[in-house]
């Protein structure tokens, strides 16, 4: 941050920054928008505003987190998330144990009792002093009277990991009575699981030293019970931390993706095992094991590690990430990591990947799809009522083309053709929707033939519904022209559903032609453009320098695949890219993009993951809003006051003013210096408008809370004057 501090003060050295308005403020830090203006070198005036969000400790910063202004309410979020106290570790285990030693510490022992299931069993490995393997509640109970009567009264314990509900490693202390609470007797690891009824059904102890073994047996005892029904899962995660602790990396896919989304990135995008070999140098001693579990599936995991690491300078270092995991096979495909207090985040995540991906569809494509399931019933009836009776079936294929065929009949007709040439079933899949009535589609007919035996034809499909969701439209494209097939489903869309949009679809849709054409769109000089994708390919503002290096791509294409908002300010849509490189390597990625068009151009390009589909068209409403007014309650006062002021209403002005209200003129020039009590700043006033005007023009500049505000005033007026002036100032 401090460089970045540096090369804007190197751009524009005599740049000015003010906070303009205070949205949180509490001893943790505050959420601000602040303005920045400043003259760049070359001459060029610029301004900007940004919301900064602040951590303080002592007297010093310890975060700062910045947003783009109309990301207020994230930025709000992400302080009162900052603010919460953190969680405590705990589970259902860990608080039968806790229950279970207050009951010791009261001596109640029929209440202990209570809390030991009848097949309780106590394993003591410690090395020196073990009492090895002991079963029953009884022997339990016994046991704990004999450490009573060894006048040992204090038990304190510290929850060190979790599994699930019914799994928890703590590290318990034992002290005398009459000795504080750092005296103790004995320090000791143990494990309690619980059964379904909340009762305690081991307890495995471990010596300070064992931290490793009594680990491995919580993970152990995890894989036999709550992780069962994902044990490949849980598996593969025990081996890849294990590979870990060895400094050695975890299997990954080729493809697996690595995202930081810590606000201090450490690990870059892409480079795990780079990241994680600069770390094992620094820290050559560094261990790491798993905290709690917060989620587990087939998919994959949350959970949260602590790190525990000596430099080679002797410094010792603790951490904590919160981590989410992917898995295909036994190999990580996907490695997400977080703060530490952003569990819930980590969490909603991994709720977003495990959802299965959204079926792209729509009335037209249904409608294709009623019409495939009477071909294959043979239920003509049901198939005219499925066809509009002025459907066009436009086929433009080179080799076998139809040319246009119009009329339900004549398509049902066409329908038993193909049967009697021994086609069997239609199918599609959905490649592009454009609103409810439009969709392209890749569709096969398939079947066998007598002589020429099975056979698969495959073309391109634009199809369209009418209002009454009947097929009313087909145009049948070879598979090569997936430009063409596209463009007339561009076309049909701004001739039908975009038309009361038109001039922002042809923006857009030109925009992507000349992308596909290796062209930079036609954008303002000053536009915007944001990656909010959690593996960020560019920084805001360099999508020029990125689309530049397309050309070095010999085959790469992009194309809208659905649109979600159209508008006259901009539209919503999923952009999906498909490359070849030219060593031959095949990718395909899509993304949620939000574009904005001012006149003929592109003034705005953010573009979300896939899923934050919601984000993205929450996004695009803020933008068609009319911006936020600055204002409190300090402003709306000061606006009633000039009201009551453009009209001479004096009396309802001192109604506006405490009877000991003082004015400050601190003006370098024509201050009149403190003034005090409302009778005399209403004579000011009055004066002011015999000798200025009573047409004052105000703009909020700033505020804190709601009862401070810094105005700038401009009083315009000619009275007793021979020419129009004005009088301003803050």
């Amino acid at each position: 941050m401090a460089a970045s501090v540096r090369a804007t003060w190197d751009v524009a050295p005599n740049i000015s920054r003010s906070i303009e308005a205070v949205h949180r403020l509490n001893n943790l830090g505050a959420v601000i928008t602040h303005t920045a203006s400043g003259t760049s070198q070359e001459g060029f005036d610029a301004e900007w505003r940004l919301v900064a969000l602040f951590t303080v400790t002592g007297e010093l910063i310890s975060r700062a987190e910045l947003f783009d202004e109309t990301d207020l309410n994230a930025a709000l979020a992400r302080f009162d998330q900052l603010s919460r106290p953190a969680s405590r570790l705990e589970n259902t285990a860990s608080q039968v144990a806790e229950r279970f030693l207050a009951q010791f510490a009261r001596h109640d022992w029929d209440g202990m009792t209570e809390i030991l299931a009848d097949n309780f069993s106590s394993d003591d490995r410690r090395g020196v002093v073990g009492a090895g393997v002991r079963h029953g509640r009884d022997a339990q109970i016994a046991d704990m009277r004999a450490i009573a009567d060894l006048w040992v009264a204090n038990f304190t314990s510290t929850v060190m990991a979790t599994r699930g509900e019914r799994l928890v490693l703590m590290r318990a202390g034992l002290s005398f009575r009459d000795q504080g609470p750092e005296a103790f007797l004995t320090e000791v690891l143990g494990i309690v699981e619980i059964n379904a009824d909340q009762q305690m059904v081991a307890l495995v102890s471990f010596g300070l030293d064992d931290f490793d073994a009594a680990i491995t047996e919580l993970d152990a005892r995890y894989l036999a019970g709550e992780a069962e029904a994902h044990a490949r899962t849980w598996s593969a995660i025990t081996r890849s931390y294990d590979a870990l602790n060895r400094h050695e990396l975890p299997p990954t896919t080729r493809d697996c993706v690595n995202i930081d989304h810590r606000p201090v990135v450490a690990i870059e995008e892409g480079v795990l095992g780079a990241s994680l070999r600069a770390v094992w140098d620094l820290v050559p001693q560094a261990t790491i094991c798993i905290e709690a579990v917060h989620r587990l599936s087939d998919l994959g995991a949350v959970i949260t590690h602590v790190v525990f690491a000596t430099s080679r300078e002797g410094f010792d270092a603790e951490w904590l990430d919160v981590v989410l995991l992917t898995f295909e096979g036994d190999k990580i495909n996907r490695c997400e990591v977080f703060d530490e207090a952003d569990v819930d985040s980590a969490i909603a995540r991994f709720d977003q990947l495990s959802r299965p991906a959204l079926r792209l569809e729509n009335a037209a494509s249904q409608a294709y799809e009623r019409v495939q399931a009477c071909f294959a019933a043979r239920d003509w009836d049901a198939m005219a009522n499925a066809i509009a009776h002025n459907m066009v079936d436009d086929d433009r294929r080179y080799m076998v083309n139809a040319g246009i065929r119009r009329g339900r009949d004549i398509q049902i007709a066409n329908s038993h053709a193909v049967v009697e040439i021994g086609g069997e079933t239609i199918t599609s899949t959905v490649i592009a929707t454009r609103g409810g009535r439009l969709a392209l589609c890749r569709s096969a007919i398939l079947g066998q033939g007598e002589q020429s035996g099975a056979f698969r034809i495959e073309f391109l499909s634009v199809v369209e519904s009418d209002a009454e969701e009947r097929l009313a439209g087909h145009v049948a494209f070879d598979l090569d022209e997936f430009d063409t097939a596209i463009a007339e489903l561009d076309a049909r869309y701004l001739a039908g559903e975009a038309g009361a949009h038109a001039h922002t679809w042809s923006v857009i849709t030109e925009s992507y032609a000349a992308l596909n054409r290796r062209e930079h769109p036609a954008t303002t000089s000053d536009w915007v453009n944001i990656d909010h994708r959690r593996g960020i390919s560019f920084a805001p503002g360099d999508v020029s320098a990125l689309l530049a290096n397309w050309n070095t791509t010999s085959d790469l294409s992009n194309s809208i695949e659905a649109v979600h908002r159209l508008n006259d300010r901009g539209a919503v849509v999923t952009s999906v890219t498909t490359e070849s490189s030219r060593e031959g390597f095949e990718a395909e990625w899509r993304g949620i993009n939000v574009l904005t068009i001012e006149g003929d151009l592109i003034d705005r390009l953010e573009v979300f993951d896939e899923a934050d589909l919601e984000a993205a068209l929450a996004h695009l409403e803020e933008l068609h809003r009319t911006a936020r007014r600055l204002e409190n309650a300090a402003t709306r006062t000061a606006e009633q006051f000039l009201a009551h002021y453009a009209v001479g209403n004096w009396d309802a002005m001192a109604e506006l003013l405490l009877d000991d209200m003082a004015s400050d003129d601190r003006r370098r020039v024509v201050n009149a210096g403190i003034r005090r009590g409302r009778d005399v700043e209403i004579a000011n006033w009055r004066g002011n408008a015999d000798i200025l005007a009573t047409d004052v023009r105000w703009t909020v500049v700033a505020t804190r809370g709601e009862r401070l505000a810094l105005l700038r005033f401009v009083f315009v007026g000619q009275r007793q004057a021979p020419a129009a002036f004005q009088v301003s100032g803050l």
